[in-house]
């Protein structure tokens, strides 16, 4: 056997003892020849001996410290490495999330002028043919917008960046407009709907986060709406003590019981609907339902029948306090001589926020940078409101919020923007405006915080 096949120590072992044998019998051999008396071979033969210790000790301490430096040097290296890779996964996270918000901008800009200008025209046109073109449109344009929601939502899960944001929350006058809302859904495709909430229970506020519940809420009623064809779908909500208990169960397909787990997994849809049913969704929606529920502390489960329908339940723990009494919203102001500013670098998207305004008498003022509106604030005192889009040339949005702020501080800042992530309305909100809208933004929603901001001057 070649010593090159055997480890380092075993060869560094073996040619130790072949070199000890070939000493002691080279030397003896030597000694033998030239010393006779006893005394002095017994001395020769102790220098002989540390003779060869001393060696020994010295090769063994260059061969130690050899090693040690050689470690040392591929520890560094293994550690500059390591090091590399570590920044090149964080660049390569910080690009995807920035890849990914302004591919949400990029969407939401143009979809704000086609969702908005779908909206007038489906309250001009007469005709039921035109009025349901307009409908595919809207419904196309929220369902493209889903679809991004959904891929940027289970980027954020992946990269351990998504967080728990614990709202203060009217618990059941928000899940009856969620209710409400699905409830006509249901109508429209001939269904029975349900909502059963606990009695006695609609005075309280809790904390929890408003966003993912919502999500968790609307797609699960999304889902028993869309797989099920005929009989009744139902909404149920219990609070008991500081846990929220919520089933949504429906009469539709039913889920096969080998297929219970594989549901919430991701792009897993193909393998258990039909092809008819494999024209929405990339079957994301459960998968990010799960992990809101997992991060906000509560477990989901189904029960099934096939069939016969299914049953989603889930818990979400939260914190209860008594209500309060709650301002009434104001409604959309309708007195001329309000002034309001719009800063909007989209030609359209100003265009669609002149033409909802312009028949209830304000005057308009349009700025299409920072810099243009902060001239305009300063020079116009008339401004009781602005408009504030985010992402603009020459001066952003929050800057010229902020200098806005500085100057005019009780003057309304209303943030109108396609930043529309998880987080973008805190930041949003930190920077001084005074409410925010996400594009694309509805012809009533944009009236009613108007009204809100505009009578509070």
């Amino acid at each position: 056997m070649s010593l090159r096949k055997l480890s380092p120590a075993l060869r560094i072992s073996l040619i130790y003892i072949i070199l000890g044998c070939l000493w002691i019998i080279i030397t003896d051999h030597i000694l033998l020849q030239y010393i006779d008396d006893i005394e002095s071979m017994r001395i020769a033969q102790s220098v002989k001996g540390w003779f060869y210790v001393t060696a020994t000790a010295l090769l063994l301490f260059f061969l130690v410290r050899n090693s040690i430096k050689k470690h040392d040097r591929s520890r560094a290296e293994y550690m500059e490495k390591l090091k590399d890779a570590l920044d090149k996964a964080e660049e390569s996270n910080r690009l995807k999330t920035a890849f990914l918000n302004n591919l949400s901008h990029e969407i939401r800009t143009p979809m704000n002028a086609v969702v908005g200008f779908s909206d007038l025209l489906r309250d001009e046109v007469k005709d039921k043919k035109s009025k349901e073109y307009i409908s595919s449109i809207q419904k196309s344009s929220y369902r493209l917008l889903d679809i991004i929601n959904d891929i940027i939502s289970i980027a954020t899960i992946e990269s351990d960046q998504e967080r728990f944001l614990e709202d203060k929350l009217r618990l059941w006058p928000f899940l009856e407009g969620i209710a409400d809302d699905f409830s006509v859904k249901a109508s429209e495709k001939g269904l029975g709907f349900k909502y059963a909430s606990d009695p006695g229970q609609n005075s309280e506020i809790v904390f929890a986060d408003k966003e993912k519940l919502g999500y968790v809420i609307s797609h699960l009623l999304n889902n028993a709406i869309k797989f099920t064809d005929s009989g009744s779908v139902e909404f149920r909500c219990t609070l008991k003590g500081d846990v929220l208990h919520f089933a949504v169960s429906d009469t539709g397909k039913g889920v096969p019981e080998n297929l219970r787990k594989v549901i919430f997994e991701r792009f897993r849809k193909g393998e258990y609907m039909s092809n008819s049913e494999l024209n929405e969704g990339m079957g994301l929606g459960l998968p990010i339902a799960k992990a809101y529920i997992e991060l906000m502390g509560g477990w989901i489960e189904v029960s099934s029948s096939p069939g016969k329908g299914s049953v989603f339940s889930f818990t979400v723990p939260c914190k209860s306090v008594p209500d309060e009494p709650e301002d009434k919203k104001a409604g959309p102001v309708t007195v001329r001589g309000n002034t309001i500013l719009i800063a909007e670098d989209e030609h359209s998207n100003y265009t669609l926020v002149e033409t909802i305004l312009e028949p209830y008498g304000f005057e308009l003022i349009h700025a299409r940078n920072g810099e243009e509106a902060l001239e305009a604030v300063r020079k116009r005192p008339e401004i009781n409101l602005v408009l504030m889009d985010i992402k603009m040339p020459v001066m952003n949005g929050l800057d010229a919020t902020r200098l806005i702020k500085a100057e005019r501080p009780a003057l309304p800042v209303i943030a109108v923007t396609a930043y529309a992530l998880k987080g973008d309305e805190e930041n949003i909100l930190g920077a001084g405006c005074d409410g925010y809208l996400a594009k694309p933004v509805r012809k009533a929603t944009l009236l009613e915080t108007i009204g809100r901001y505009v009578k509070a001057v």
